[in-house]
């Protein structure tokens, strides 16, 4: 029996965590986008063209990967997951205001395209937008579990476009610590993204700090979806006692924030 099954690898959710550049591996197919992440900083009715490179992974004489070039929304939940839907149709889009060639490239193996994209800040804008440029390759035939497939991928650049002088503000709303894990809320009061750091350090009953967590990398957008949970996982359980859990977070503002709590945990 035939199916058709379209596997769809969005990087996304890695991106915001690391900023790093992962390739896609599957069956059949291995390429990557570079970069994955695009800050530009424009002016009101200025324009910006760049550049984002696909390159292909696989084996020489293997056949080439075909990609189609898209534009695409997307925000982010409270825990980070993405949401994605057609260009221009969320509020921060900048997908309007772009444009992007060619629509569809082939790549050879060991071979990197370039895609080119122009950003033009319509007069009057002001703040921080987002969209990503997504390659999306073509079905190719697999067979998993001894059923057949069409396997594709999907990978891509996002990008962020500030129109203006950024706005950085942000505040921490809660902290919380359980024998497992620590949940941080930000909240993004500003009219830029931003880009999380930091610490939790966990300190017992005498003062002394038994655990330093890292915040990650998260982004916490500005508007409608401007809270952010964190949850990071304790280096060890955390076992009966008194504690005094401290965040002290960076946001690209002119100040670190900073939180404290003190728990009992039974």
């Amino acid at each position: 029996m035939h199916y058709r099954l379209q596997l769809f690898f969005v990087l996304l959710y890695l991106v915001f965590v690391t900023g790093l550049s992962p390739k896609l591996d599957a069956d059949g197919l291995s390429f990557n986008v570079t970069p994955m992440i695009t800050d530009l900083s424009i002016e009101p009715g200025a324009s910006q063209t760049g550049l984002t490179s696909v390159r292909d992974n696989n084996a020489v004489g293997s056949p080439p990967i075909r990609f189609k070039v898209s534009l695409r929304d997307w925000t982010l939940d409270q825990s980070g997951q993405p949401t994605f839907a057609d260009p221009g149709t969320m509020p921060d889009s900048c997908a309007p205001w772009m444009t992007v060639t060619p629509s569809e490239l082939s790549v050879s193996p060991g071979q990197d395209q370039l895609v080119r994209y122009t950003v033009t800040a319509p007069p009057g804008s002001q703040g921080s937008y987002h969209c990503i440029i997504l390659l999306t390759s073509a079905p190719e035939p697999a067979i998993v579990h001894n059923t057949s497939v069409n396997v594709c991928g999907c990978i891509g650049n996002t990008v962020y476009v500030q129109v203006g002088p950024p706005v950085y503000r942000a505040k921490i709303t809660s902290l919380a610590v359980t024998t497992k894990n620590v949940a941080l809320t930000v909240e993004n009061t500003g009219s830029s993204y931003v880009r999380l750091g930091g610490v939790v350090k966990i300190a017992d009953s005498t003062g002394n700090v038994i655990q330093q967590i890292k915040i990650p990398g998260y982004v916490v957008l500005p508007g409608s979806n401007n809270l952010r949970i964190v949850t990071m996982d304790t280096l060890s359980d955390l076992p009966s006692g008194a504690y005094t859990a401290t965040a002290i977070l960076d946001y690209g503002g002119d100040a670190l924030l900073g939180a404290r709590i003190h728990v009992n945990i039974q």
